[in-house]
């Protein structure tokens, strides 16, 4: 069994202070796989980019970590998507920027809608691959439409809702995922867009098995079966750098899921790699293994909010 993610790779530049920090990389459904993979579980990443530079590290960022790569197409006479974050210090707070076009030389290589081939990618999807997806785009929802797999979306921005009514956004995700996980950004975001009062009405209109909604260091709402569940963030490190961490929390997350222990294993496993990610720069320059993972999880408690 396979946990697939599906989309155009992103190649993540990093700057502070005018300079270039490094490069790897991105996308958010993308780094949960590279999570994962680092962790023992199988992986695949569905996808295409530029045959260029940045197409290059970002396939080599995921074949390092041992994800499977062979599904990633190359086109020519396509840039890779590229994204820029741009860190300063603010009150001894490290701080950050995120836009699409390069501090230093006020260039973009980005385009808007997907290249994926969704025809090529249906052929290819077997029964029992877990599906992980970070936006609702045309070609996203085509896949999302015609596959009865394991879904899961991981929503961590609204804009692709904007233009659409309230019955285009229930019809996109009611009973097409396993699991939703929203920022919230995104539940804040919904609710006051359905006029809703509660995350729990969220759940009844998407009707998912599982939400999940993450607040940063606060910590952790889960919605299963009506039930609500709110869980503090125990494991505390020396933050570097935030970006990436709530991928990297759902990573640590499924692969409890993935192996079948209970919600509050699972959230353990969650702070562990959370954790690890804010101790390095970048989406995915600091991971755990499954031993590490194992270990530090031992060691944690879940609180109650």
């Amino acid at each position: 069994m396979r946990v697939v993610s599906i989309g155009d790779l992103v190649t993540d530049y990093y700057y502070k202070d005018g300079k270039l920090l490094g490069v790897n990389g991105g996308m958010t459904s993308h780094n949960i796989i590279a999570n994962l993979s680092n962790m023992g579980i199988e992986t695949s990443v569905f996808g295409v980019c530029g045959n260029d530079k940045a197409g290059m590290i970002s396939i080599k960022s995921l074949e390092d970590l041992k994800v499977d790569i062979t599904n990633i197409k190359i086109l020519d006479n396509v840039s890779t998507r590229c994204f820029h974050v741009s860190y300063f210090d603010t009150n001894n707070r490290l701080e950050f920027i995120s836009k699409k076009r390069c501090p230093i030389c006020n260039n973009k290589k980005w385009y808007d809608n997907s290249l994926i081939d969704t025809d090529d990618i249906l052929n290819k999807i077997k029964e029992d691959d877990i599906l992980v997806f970070d936006n609702l785009n045309n070609k996203n929802q085509i896949i999302i439409d015609n596959t009865q797999n394991n879904k899961l979306l991981d929503l961590g921005q609204y804009f692709e809702f904007e233009k659409l009514a309230n019955e285009e956004i229930i019809k996109k995700m009611k009973h097409k995922f396993s699991i939703i996980n929203f920022n919230e950004r995104v539940s804040n975001y919904l609710k006051t867009r359905f006029n809703l009062d509660s995350d729990e009405q969220l759940y009844s209109i998407f009707e998912p098995k599982l939400i999940t909604i993450t607040f940063g260091k606060k910590g952790v709402e889960f919605i299963y079966n009506n039930n609500v569940y709110k869980y503090s963030l125990t494991c505390s490190t020396p933050e570097v750098d935030s970006t990436g961490a709530g991928d990297a929390f759902m990573s640590g997350f499924i692969y409890g899921l993935y192996h079948h222990y209970p919600i509050e294993q699972c959230i353990k496993f969650g702070n562990v790699t959370g954790s690890a990610c804010v101790q390095g720069m970048g989406c995915i320059s600091n991971f755990v293994n499954e031993e590490q993972l194992l270990e530090i999880a031992g060691t944690l408690e879940v609180r109650d909010l």
